[in-house]
């Protein structure tokens, strides 16, 4: 393991430092070995170069370690006693350790910037987190009062409840991922969002602007209400008050309309609509989409039910962009009123139904309208092909992992393993093929085994699942396969299933391939869940009693924590107790 050698140079360092004159930083050298170990992945302090210093204390350090320029001095100090104790230990020569000295000499501004630079963002992230939370709690950021209520509270809370509180905030941005889909050409996107009607609206309401004299306040820049009320008698089509403030955000995002020097004119998206390349027509558009889809709050008659509705239409959005077949319109509103309900006090729910439907209807015929969704005969929503994009977009600006179906075709053998975790069935099966189809079938099998050498229990599991679809040309490589003890009993899976009759797994490798299959499992599952997608998987007249009993022999690393699961999980009591008790006899054994 990565720390036994960071405990053993401490184990030294210490000695050393005890025999000689001065202090030496061990906790500072610690956290330097830790993350040289764990964000480099260095097997020994000798490793360390100058090269590897300037990422250990420009990068790694500044992003894993909360301290900021005033530590940077006792950061370095700590950086010279190590290398002071490599240079006499003999871990590193006369001429490295003095390449290391001048690094440390001269890295001291760069490092300050990087630590000053670290520490602003933490800054930021907490007080965007902070702002969450307000939101969270259905504080209005613009009201003073209700702000400085909410920071007196929550200062009041002991550290162990705020930390909660900011952990409970982190957790879904920890999982936010949505499933891969497929874009269409850029020349189709670009040719839907010239024909869009919001498009259409944007050049309305930028027509309209031209032709008069528009002041726009400097403070917020917003069109003054009585603007907007002539405007919404007459623009074509027709458009409420709040709908016309709402495409003036939308406007002025996309740079349709310029609010500048207290005048609104016409702007230079205009052009990029009419005559733009590709890239620009669909920038102008995503700006105007995003503004118009999350407006916060629309001045004018609208009551706070309908207000709510507009805020949740991201929500609605995500839940169609991961429904690739049309979702009915009770369906939306199920989870909008679900939504609603959760996150606000609503006292009235008849109230809620009949002006929240109502606020529905509209939204989802403004999103129609604007290109984004569709509705078929059965009222059933989808996004467009421009929907699809533009809620992409916006999910990768908001920090999700939005995969594209063909994303890993030329990723390596490590990259699309991964990737493949956000991957249903159907689309992982097409994923793989598309990434064995750029292969040869020898120098997959090449990358998948080197990747199963290596890895987890889980990407063994994997990998093997991938290399039993790469082609004949692969048997060499797998053939090979067979002298390496963590390799060897998937390999022999493949031959036989690839013709070679002679290849027969023992019963120590059949146990070894169960263990390593519920282990791979238990990285990414509930351990129920594990056992039973285990016990799905085996073989319908395996005696696992016998085989599990035998268990304990296995020369797995996780044969003993593999065996407590089944002892804990497995639906037959008989097979349960057979499963502790070789649990009890792995763990005597290591």
């Amino acid at each position: 393991m990565t720390d036994e050698w960071v405990e053993t140079t401490i184990r030294e360092l210490e000695r050393w430092a005890g025999r000689r004159d001065g202090e030496t930083d061990v906790g500072g050298v610690r956290i330097l070995l830790e993350i040289a170990a764990d964000g480099l992945g260095l097997r020994g302090a000798g490793e360390l170069t100058p090269e590897r210093l300037d990422r250990l204390l420009l990068e790694e350090f500044p992003s894993m370690v909360a301290a900021g320029p005033d530590d940077v001095p006792s950061v370095l100090l700590a950086g010279r006693g190590l290398v002071d104790f490599l240079a006499e230990s003999g871990a590193v020569g006369f001429e490295e350790a003095e390449r290391l000295r001048e690094r440390l000499a001269d890295i001291e501004p760069e490092f300050a910037d990087a630590m000053e630079a670290a520490e602003e963002l933490e800054q930021e992230s907490a007080a965007e987190m902070l702002d969450e939370l307000m939101l969270a709690d259905g504080v209005d950021p613009d009201d003073e009062a209700a702000v400085r209520r909410w920071s007196e509270e929550f200062s009041a809370l002991s550290e162990e409840e705020q930390i909660s509180r900011f952990s409970e905030l982190m957790l879904p941005a920890e999982q936010a991922v949505v499933g891969p889909v497929r874009l269409a050409p850029p020349r189709e996107l670009a040719a839907r969002a010239r024909d869009s009607g919001l498009t259409e609206r944007l050049r309305g309401l930028a027509a309209w602007v031209a032709e008069r004299e528009i002041p726009v306040p400097a403070e917020d820049g917003d069109l003054p209400k009585e603007h907007a009320d002539a405007a919404a008698g007459e623009l074509k089509p027709a458009v409420t008050s709040a709908g016309v403030t709402r495409l003036w955000h939308a406007a002025v995002a996309a740079g349709a309309v310029l609010a500048e020097d207290g005048r609104a004119r016409p702007g230079p998206a205009l052009a990029a609509f009419e005559q733009g390349d590709e890239e620009a027509v669909l920038v102008a558009w995503l700006a105007a989409f995003d503004a118009a889809v999350t407006l916060a709050h629309e001045p004018g008659d609208e009551t706070f039910v309908s207000e709510v509705v507009r805020k949740d239409l991201p929500g609605l959005l995500i839940h169609l962009y991961e429904r690739p077949e049309p979702v009915p319109a009770h369906e939306l509103l199920d989870v909008l009123f679900a939504h609603i309900e959760e996150t606000y006090e609503i006292s009235d729910v008849a109230t809620l139904e009949t002006t929240g439907g109502h606020a529905f209807t509209l939204a989802m015929e403004d999103l129609a309208d604007w290109g984004v969704v569709e509705t078929d005969e059965r009222d059933g929503h989808t996004l467009t092909p421009l929907g699809v994009w533009a809620v992409r977009e916006l999910l990768l600006a908001d920090g999700y992992r939005a995969p594209l179906v063909g994303d890993l075709a030329e990723a390596s053998a490590a990259e699309l393993l991964e990737g493949l975790v956000d991957h249903g069935e159907d689309t992982a099966d097409e994923e793989i093929g598309l990434w064995l189809a750029r292969r040869e079938p020898a120098d997959a099998a090449a990358e998948l085994v080197a990747v199963m050498r290596d890895g987890t229990a889980g990407v063994r599991n994997l990998a093997a699942a991938v290399l039993h679809q790469a082609g004949p040309a692969a048997e060499p490589v797998v053939r090979r396969a067979l002298e390496e003890p963590d390799t060897r009993p998937y390999a022999a899976l493949w031959l036989h299933a690839h013709g070679d009759d002679e290849i027969e797994l023992s019963p120590d490798e059949m146990m070894w391939i169960f263990t390593d299959t519920v282990a791979g499992l238990l990285e990414s599952a509930e351990p129920q869940d594990a056992v039973t997608a285990a016990l799905a998987d085996a073989p319908p007249d395996a005696d696992l009693e016998a085989m599990i009993a035998e268990m304990w022999r296995v020369d797995h690393p996780d044969t003993a924590e593999v065996l407590e699961v089944l002892g804990r999980h497995h639906p037959d009591r008989v097979v349960a107790k057979a499963a502790r008790k070789s649990a009890f006899k792995a763990r005597s054994r290591a």
